[in-house]
């Protein structure tokens, strides 16, 4: 791997972009890439999904020309550690191999916010082990798959129309939207019942080389047709957000003002 520096650290970082987004997703958190935060650029920004917890700044340091046992300059690590106690946000440090904290460095910078932590390609592996096993988990627990189980029937009961959508409560047709989208292949994450900002489901579509998000909002009302409001709402928060696209899906059908919101 040749270049320069910056160069190579760009590269990495590159890569290093779409498998955070397959780690910290199945945590409930979307990475995004090249964010602005209180006037500072960070190569990565993690994000609750669920709009509860307050963001997470992560900064990145690679040298290509260091070795496993080189250490971070300590008034690299000191200036962040400063920068973390200043800011009004969360910040995690990611540090790649090639880079590591001397211990004192490392016994200073853990007197600072709880916030901060520092990973590795090796802890960042045993993170990764642990946040798959632990979603395997919950995904194999017997409750889980029971309800998993009646979803895909309510779903085929659907299709040959045994079951109407008048029959389903709104909150399980939210379910039954965002277990579709597993079984199409799409990452699927729930947002609240309340306060869930303007999207009920978030489908996001990894690619080799970028990842693709979608906000979804599901209206399932009963002799009401969905208005201009909550389509502007939905697309508002889809461009602040900075989603691919936005879907409105609603059992009652739209009014002729929400079209034209379009």
């Amino acid at each position: 791997m040749k270049g320069h520096p910056s160069e190579l650290s760009g590269t990495v970082e590159s890569h290093l972009f779409p498998v955070l987004q397959r780690i910290f997703f199945r945590e409930g958190l979307e990475v995004r890439h090249h964010q602005t935060v209180h006037e500072r650029k960070f190569p990565f920004l993690l994000i609750d999904l669920d709009l509860r917890k307050p963001d997470v700044c992560v900064d990145f340091a690679y040298q290509a020309e260091s070795t496993p046992t080189d250490a971070m300059p300590p008034f690299f690590a000191f200036e962040w550690g400063d920068r973390v106690l200043r800011g009004e946000f969360s910040e995690r440090l990611l540090i790649l191999r090639g880079r590591r904290l001397n211990p004192p460095t490392a016994d200073r910078l853990a007197s600072y916010k709880g916030a901060i932590a520092f990973l590795d390609f090796d802890t960042l592996q045993e993170h990764a082990t642990k946040v798959f096993e632990s979603y395997i988990s919950r995904q194999q627990q017997r409750a889980v798959v029971l309800v998993i189980n009646l979803l895909d029937d309510l779903i085929h009961g659907i299709g040959a129309e045994q079951i109407t959508l008048s029959e389903i409560h709104w909150y399980d047709l939210e379910r039954m939207f965002h277990r579709i989208l597993q079984l199409s292949g799409f990452h699927a994450h729930l947002t609240p019942s309340s306060k869930d900002g303007g999207r009920d489901v978030l489908a996001c579509d990894i690619k080799v080389d970028d990842v693709h998000w979608y906000n979804i909002e599901i209206k399932h009302w009963i002799g009401k047709k969905v208005g201009k409001q909550v389509v502007a709402r939905t697309l508002e928060t889809s461009l602040r957000e900075g989603r691919r696209g936005a879907l409105v899906l609603s059992t009652s059908g739209v009014s002729e003002e929400a079209l034209r919101v379009r």
